[in-house]
């Protein structure tokens, strides 16, 4: 099987958008841990020691995030050859099926109850055939209802029931130092296994990449920067806050050189941002 992951000299694979209202699915009510936490992350002021600080509450924090926002989060495989006479039904069938073509892989989210996924337009450019694994091992094929080529977005859609959207943070609420955690299908390790969670914070705002936008003929700016891991595979899946809310779309990463460990990249969500993924679906096929 020959396994494309698209690198670049900065690989894409983050972008952020809102949705509007949608069920809670993985930013539950704040927990006993959640509240142990929160007087080492917001110090009363920098002179007086952290000693409140609760690395197993911490810890608590991070299994809830992974535990809750899981069912909202698809590991997507994209193909450009026509696979469909197999129809996989779960994940090793997929797998089996895939390891005879070419494929692309990148991460997903759920937006709404519909079935509506939203991921990065460079994940499926090259599609024939798209199919969707879900953190319980389920398999669904997948269409793709309309993509945003410049801003590296599109929207896909699975017939399903019982689904869990993720839900979304306030626009700007993004801060430098805060907390962030990626959930997603780093070298397509997750299209039969569970999805891959990271660690990390925001490194900076306002970051703009012109080498890879030019090269891709693509927007990245005004990006958020993150320690959380971000590799090829993670592109289109979400970057989460503690309290589970979506704060980014992972589209770009500047991949480990000799003398560097590779930076992650996230658009902030903005209100034309959401604004744009709702056109994507209620509009068929594009928007370029």
């Amino acid at each position: 099987m020959r396994l494309h992951v698209q690198e670049l000299t900065f690989a894409a694979i983050a972008l952020t958008a809102t949705l509007l209202s949608g069920p809670v699915a993985c930013a539950a009510k704040p927990s006993p841990a959640s509240a142990a936490v929160a007087p080492a992350m917001v110090p009363p002021a920098l002179n007086q020691p952290a000693d409140s600080f609760d690395a197993l509450a911490l810890q608590s924090r991070f299994e809830q995030v992974a535990r809750d926002c899981a069912p909202s989060v698809v590991a997507i495989s994209a193909t450009p050859h026509h696979v469909s006479s197999i129809q996989p039904v779960d994940a090793p069938q997929l797998a089996s099926a895939l390891d005879r073509v070419s494929r692309m892989v990148g991460t997903g989210f759920i937006v709404d109850a519909d079935g509506h996924i939203l991921t990065n337009h460079h994940v499926i450019a090259d599609a024939a055939e798209i199919w969707v694994t879900t953190d319980d091992r389920k398999v669904y094929p997948a269409r793709l209802i309309g993509f945003d080529a410049r801003n590296d977005l599109a929207v896909l859609k699975i017939s399903a029931r019982g689904l869990r959207p993720v839900r979304f943070a306030p626009p700007a609420s993004v801060l430098r130092g805060q907390w962030a955690l990626t959930l997603g299908n780093p070298y397509g390790l997750a299209t039969g296994e569970e999805l891959a969670l990271s660690v990390g914070v925001i490194s900076a705002t306002s970051r703009s990449l012109p080498r890879l936008s030019a090269r891709e003929n693509r927007s990245y700016s005004d990006l958020i920067q993150t320690t959380a891991q971000i590799n090829p595979g993670n592109s289109g899946g979400p970057l989460f806050d503690l309290e589970g809310r979506v704060i980014g779309v992972n589209a770009a990463v500047s991949l480990p050189q000799k003398n560097t460990n590779g930076i992650g990249f996230a658009f902030p969500i903005t209100e034309a941002l959401l604004q744009r993924v709702e056109q994507l679906k209620a509009t068929p096929i594009a928007l370029k």
